[in-house]
């Protein structure tokens, strides 16, 4: 009926399968982006100085949600020292936050099976410019 030169016809429903299952591996993979996401930004990072006379809060998508400071240090003579205590804590909750995110981050990379979405894009091939053989290099 199709002849031989309805081959393409049958390519193009096999092609528009493995499309599909590719989306949904990036979906599946979007989903899990988001989850981490969660839990990075409910994550809650404090930072401090000045053995706790500034104290700096984030979460660990490094987006300041509190700043706590002694009275004491309000007066104008410790301007100062309150400035220098202020970078000490932010500097300090950042660090946090970046072990936070690895942390993460890693835990995430243990649940996410990369060699199916690999083998998957193998399906399709490689994109021009691209070989194996360069990517072993690196």
């Amino acid at each position: 009926m199709f002849g031989s030169g309805g081959n393409w016809f049958f390519k193009f429903f096999e092609d528009l399968g493995r499309y599909r299952e590719l989306f949904q591996k990036a979906a599946t993979m979007w989903q899990g982006f988001e989850s981490i996401r969660k839990k990075l930004r409910e994550k809650k990072i404090v930072g401090s100085a000045g053995a706790g006379l500034v104290e700096i809060e984030m979460n660990a998508l490094e987006e300041v949600t509190l700043c706590r400071i002694d009275p004491e240090l309000l007066k104008p003579e410790e301007r100062e020292f309150l400035e220098g205590l202020l970078v000490e804590a932010m500097n300090s909750a950042l660090r946090k936050a970046s072990e936070a995110q690895a942390e993460v981050m890693t835990d995430a990379a243990k649940q996410v099976d990369l060699g199916a979405l690999h083998s998957l894009l193998e399906k399709f091939g490689s994109p021009p410019g691209f070989s194996h053989q360069d990517n072993d290099r690196e």
